[in-house]
């Protein structure tokens, strides 16, 4: 029981062993002792390093087949003496490591898994889809950074730059093709702009924030609330015994609602401005996360992976709402839309309801 995404993780450490390190531990295969003492030290930490590191920050949940699997591995790697140059118990455990690699690939993804299993995936994979995002953010900014700097330097030396940046190769050129994109394009669409006088000596925290930001935001939304509605959110029905729709947190739904603006609103908050948890736009704003936002984000993370650890009850499954069968006066339609937006953390929905259940109360009899 366990899911192929940590298969996929943990075979992604052992390789990060065997694959540098089997060729030469095999040229010693006949060898009782290290040609140095000194080799000792280093090898066993290359040899034990990613392994350990691995099972003490995101270890798989105890119980598990994979916890199971991989523990003799880590036992026989905190075994390993520093000062023990002999090479039995490095090919003992070069051994080891090639079987417990062969176990977790043979591992039933179709059996039972447990709860713990899938939200570690799934805080991994948000974190992922965060950092992946970010980065690049930071990529697109270092490109600028070097071309300013190496514009500056083109004065002194009177010489002139490429004008492109090539897409596949990722250097600059001045032949124009098909993979190419101008530095002036670059420089227009994804700088935020030169700091004025007063933002250098002061200091701005937005002063980064260009709108390209937009870009990077809906990366990791869009992908991560894709993995939830598609892998996650099943999962967790069937760990729960309950339908798919049973399974519901107001952090993804909130997410779900930022997605929504991507794909219809081009990143501009309309929906999530709804939002109770993750409230950081106002309707009209780009979706441009604020280094504050992401730490809210990864503390509601933890929060509902805790309310998801625990099966829901039929107070937790959400209503499923129905249209209702009557028409009114387009003035009166125009009207309750702009009393229901003017009301914050309220949805039409919601205030559609608790219209008609003022209605119903009033006129209802005994």
């Amino acid at each position: 029981m366990t899911t192929q995404q940590a298969i996929d993780r943990w075979t992604m450490v052992l390789d990060e062993i065997l694959i540098p390190m089997t060729p030469t531990i095999r040229l010693m295969q006949q060898a009782e002792r290290f040609p140095s003492p000194r080799q000792a030290p280093g090898a066993i930490k290359a040899a034990t390093d990613a392994l350990l590191s691995a099972w003490v920050t995101d270890p798989p949940p105890a119980g598990t087949s994979l916890h199971e699997a991989l523990e003799p591995a880590v036992t026989a790697a905190r075994e390993l003496k520093p000062n023990d140059d002999r090479l039995a118990p490095i090919h003992s455990y070069f051994d080891l490591l090639q079987t417990v690699r062969s176990q977790i690939q043979a591992l039933n993804t179709d059996a039972d898994i447990t709860v713990d299993e899938v939200l570690l995936d799934m805080k991994l994979e948000l974190k992922l889809s965060v950092l992946v995002s970010r980065l690049g953010h930071r990529g697109i900014m270092s490109l600028i950074d070097q071309r300013r700097q190496d514009y500056s330097r083109s004065f002194s030396k009177d010489a002139d730059l490429p004008d492109y940046l090539d897409l596949d190769t990722m250097n600059p050129t001045n032949e124009v093709s098909a993979t190419t994109l101008s530095f002036s394009a670059i420089l227009a669409m994804a700088d935020p702009g030169i700091l004025t006088f007063d933002e250098l000596m002061i200091g701005d925290d937005q002063a980064d924030k260009a709108l390209t930001l937009k870009r990077f935001a809906g990366q990791w939304i869009v992908s991560f609330y894709t993995e939830w509605e598609d892998l996650f959110r099943k999962q967790l029905a069937g760990i729960h015994g309950c339908s798919v729709n049973d399974i519901n947190s107001q952090f993804i739904q909130e997410l779900g609602r930022m997605r929504n603006d991507f794909g219809h609103g081009r990143g501009i908050c309309k929906k999530s401005a709804n939002n109770r948890l993750l409230k950081w736009f106002e309707k009209g704003e780009p979706i441009i996360p604020t280094h504050e936002n992401y730490r809210q984000l990864f503390e509601e993370l933890e929060n509902a992976c805790v309310a998801l650890r625990v099966a829901p009850t039929s107070r937790d499954v959400p209503i499923q709402r129905q249209p209702v069968r009557a028409k009114v006066a387009p003035d009166l339609n125009s009207e309750f839309d702009r009393a229901a937006a003017a009301v914050p953390d309220l949805t039409a929905d919601e205030a559609l309801t608790e219209a008609l259940r003022n209605w119903i109360d009033r006129n209802a009899t005994e």
